[in-house]
């Protein structure tokens, strides 16, 4: 039998007995004495835990005992606050910052407060107030490098975040933060000095190790990444994160099977077990085609956790393969080629499994044009447009939406001008309507109209000529006509 997880493990004695005292008291209707010290303790237990309804019980209780006690108060809007009741909390806060100006506690419940109603400025200001009694002074500075982020002013954020390390080895929030900032300004090769230069003073933090290796992973320094992992993992061989970034490794220098090996490695420290399935199955998937394997890892990640539409999805895209291995997606939407010697029956769990995913997210694009796909295939042309239209529908900005519907009417309808309007409307609506130039081109050579041809050719050599080649294999007809070739020769 597994052992039951204690909910005190990390806590003192003393807080141990008086949440207990409380919760018995409660649970015999009694009304026991408690001084205001101890009540601070089990309000504060509850809050930590995240336990709103216990927040709430032991805050009710505090206060019919000491109902002007400004500590007692200050948990009151912390309640609030955890309720989602900011306008409530904040004349609480107000009213105390009045009585008690230097009060760091308040300052730092203003500072918090603040941030959930993203006035940053506000809260940063709050957060400054409360970093001058010294008291948790990394998680002050993390939490103010939080609100730069928010702000948008990165190099802020840097500073605090940094300062946070500096204090304690412990802010591990603080550590991950500074990675996804430092990417996001482009500097990895920096993070990479910081973490080295970190390490040196603190060789024993893990999670230093994880983002030295993330650092290295991602300016392509693989073998230096790899080592980052075992070193982290020497010290912690529980170490799911480490795992994972370890798996992402060996997948990017083309070590597929150890890639698997390090995921099967961290399943007894996984969260969530069926998540590794899946990623095994995508491994198999994306690198290997190998959908059989994959096949036998998503139904092993679903019998964990039937309600995962994703694996669904991907089943069904397994087995559609499986099926047809020449259907697949492209830029310019996916590529149908029917197999004469399939039937419908070839495709049915296919079917089977989008229709899963689709009924736990009816409203992924994605998952209707694979259903359009197999629709197509088992020659149900009506429902495959009426669910790559709805697709477009919902995500009419998304180019590759637009693509898949202006393919199906094109490859397999022939509906040329059907197809034609669609993309005109297309690109008034899309982000980024580049994509659809080939696919126009191609329907303008069907339909004769030279033109439009030669405009939507130059478009597409011009600004996407990795699509040259896609649109010359999906319309092979194209490669033989002497001014189409010169378009393409001269532009390029």
């Amino acid at each position: 039998m597994k052992k039951k997880k204690d909910r005190f493990n990390g806590y003192s004695a003393e807080v141990r007995e008086l949440v207990l005292a409380f919760e018995e008291m409660l649970r015999k209707g009694e009304r026991n004495y408690m001084d205001e010290d101890q009540l601070e303790v089990v309000i504060d237990y509850y809050l930590e835990i995240n336990n709103v309804d216990m927040l709430s019980k032991s805050v009710r209780f505090a206060e019919r005992l000491f109902p002007s006690n400004s500590e007692i108060r200050l948990r009151r809007s912390h309640l609030l606050c955890a309720q989602g009741r900011f306008d409530e909390a904040l004349p609480i806060l107000r009213d105390l910052e009045r009585q008690e100006p230097s009060n760091t506690d308040v300052a730092y419940a203003l500072g918090a407060l603040y941030s959930a109603i993203d006035d940053h400025a506000r809260s940063i200001r709050y957060y400054k107030q409360a970093a001058t009694d010294g008291y948790e002074l990394g998680t002050v500075y993390g939490n103010i490098g939080d609100e730069y982020v928010a702000l948008d002013h990165l190099k802020e954020a840097v500073v605090y975040y940094k300062r946070a390390l500096a204090i304690s080895s412990k802010e591990t929030r603080s550590m991950y933060n500074l990675v996804q900032t430092l990417e996001q300004m482009d500097q990895m090769k920096e993070l990479v000095a910081y973490f080295d230069k970190y390490i040196h003073d603190h060789p024993y933090s893990k999670e230093a190790w994880l983002c030295l290796a993330y650092g290295h992973h991602n300016i392509q320094e693989l073998d230096e990444a790899e080592d980052c992992c075992q070193y982290a993992l020497a010290i912690d061989d529980t170490f799911f994160d480490a795992y994972q970034e370890l798996s992402d490794i060996r997948r990017d220098q083309g070590r597929i099977e150890e890639a698997v090996s390090a995921l099967h490695q961290s399943f007894d420290y996984a969260p969530l077990p069926q998540d590794i399935y899946h990623q095994i199955a995508n491994l198999y998937m994306d690198y290997r085609d190998n959908f059989t394997t994959a096949i036998v890892y998503l139904k092993k990640a679903l019998d964990l956790d039937n309600e995962n539409a994703f694996a669904w999805y991907d089943l069904a895209l397994c087995y559609l393969r499986q099926a047809n291995p020449f259907v697949g997606e492209s830029p310019i939407g996916w590529s149908i080629e029917v197999d004469e010697t399939q039937s419908s029956a070839d495709y049915q769990p296919a079917l089977n499994a989008i229709s899963k995913a689709l009924q736990l997210n009816p409203q992924s694009p994605d998952f209707l044009v694979l259903a359009s796909t197999i629709a197509s295939l088992m020659g149900d042309f009506e429902q495959a447009e009426t669910l790559c239209r709805y697709a477009v529908e919902l995500e009419d900005y998304d180019v590759k939406y637009w693509a898949s519907l202006a393919s199906l009417l094109m490859f397999c309808l022939q509906q040329w001008d059907k197809a034609i309007d669609v993309m005109r409307e297309g690109l008034t609506k899309c982000d980024d309507p580049m994509p659809l130039q080939p696919l126009l081109a191609i329907c303008y050579y069907m339909t004769g109209r030279r033109n439009f041809l030669f405009n939507a050719l130059s478009a597409t050599v011009r600004n996407c000529p990795e699509m040259v080649s896609m649109m010359l294999e999906a319309c092979p007809e194209m490669q033989f006509d002497y001014d189409v070739m010169n378009i393409i020769n001269a532009t390029e």
